[in-house]
């Protein structure tokens, strides 16, 4: 089976939406939290730093937002503390892969239907890369050397079990025959960036804004990009696609922003009317372009729609990679 990107997934429900109109809605009081469960540097930590910062820079939420890291339990540390701030009206939550992933790991009900929907924001396309002394130019050099020589030591280093890089990593298992070794990390971030440069392991899945610095210095190469079509832009204009190089994965992540349960209409409207007025300044498209990144806007109304077909798409392949919890 080919596993497509969820690019059509979120398309198909977000059309155009205008900005609400301003003043008719009451937004949080005070200091406004945005909980992210993974660690500092991971990328829902840098991501919703962005949002916090283009939102204060362009004066649209004129209180401090602060972005606090609870990893821990692959998000489910997040996730209950979120849950258990039932009507605060100043707490979100990045809405990311693996909370709709831990749940169907652990054959557990899902969690995300009890938060309040505020939007999907972003897609991100993903690099698959190796330090630069790696003995590979790109994916298809390492799945014929794995091949012939049947190594099985290739180090994929990821997040959790079940998260974005833990599926990518079974996709390629599946689509080459090689098998890596995945070593996970709680929650990425800086842990894991560490783990790869000391050699820990070989691999690891980044987002192209990651990347593309370390592309630039030499201190990685890119092995694959995981887009539909190669990203002819800067640094990626030469990597191939893993379609291109016989591996027919393409898998891209996803970020939105839900609220605690109980977030009042007003306050949802707030967030619309703010987010909505975000995507269409000079700040958000400078953002979008500096980092590689794809504005896919949904509204709070149709957010809960779209988070319900991501999720039945995410259930559908890990039973199909066989993954859940036995």
């Amino acid at each position: 089976m080919s596993v497509g990107s969820l690019r059509a997934v979120v398309l198909a429900i977000a059309l155009t939406h205008a900005p609400l109109a301003v003043g008719a809605q009451e937004g949080p009081q005070g200091p406004i939290e945005i909980t992210v469960g993974s660690g500092a540097g991971a990328t829902p930590d840098l991501m919703m730093k962005r949002v916090a910062r283009v939102l204060g820079e362009t004066g649209l939420v004129p209180q401090p937002i602060v972005v606090t890291n609870r990893p821990g339990d692959n998000w489910a540390v997040a996730t209950r503390y979120v849950l258990s701030q039932e009507g605060n009206q100043n707490l979100l939550v990045a809405i990311v892969p693996t909370l709709l992933t831990n749940p169907i790991l652990r054959k557990q009900p899902k969690t995300y239907d009890q938060l309040s929907p505020v939007g999907m924001l972003v897609r991100m396309n993903l690099v698959l890369v190796a330090r630069a002394d790696g003995a590979d130019a790109d994916l298809a050099a390492m799945t014929t050397r794995v091949r012939r020589s049947g190594d099985v030591s290739v180090r994929f280093g990821g997040a959790n079990v079940g998260t974005t890089d833990h599926i990518v990593a079974s996709l390629i298992d599946r689509a080459t025959g090689i098998r890596f070794r995945y070593v996970p990390f709680d929650g990425g971030g800086d842990p894991l960036m560490s783990a790869f440069w000391d050699g820990s392991v070989d691999v690891i899945l980044l987002t192209l804004d990651e990347a593309a610095p370390l592309i630039e210095n030499g201190r990685v190469r890119p092995l694959a990009v995981l887009a539909d079509e190669r990203v002819d832009i800067g640094v990626y204009a030469n990597v191939p696609t893993a379609r291109e190089q016989g591996v027919d994965v393409v898998w891209s992540s996803w970020y939105g922003i839900a609220g605690a349960p109980g977030l009042t209409s007003d306050v949802v409207a707030w967030w619309d009317d703010k987010l909505s007025r975000m995507i269409e300044t000079k700040a958000w498209h400078t953002t979008m372009e500096d980092n590689f990144l794809v504005t896919e806007y949904v509204p709070s109304s149709e957010t809960r729609a779209v988070l319900d077909r991501i999720h039945e798409h995410y259930a559908t392949v890990i039973e199909d990679l066989d993954l859940a919890d036995k």
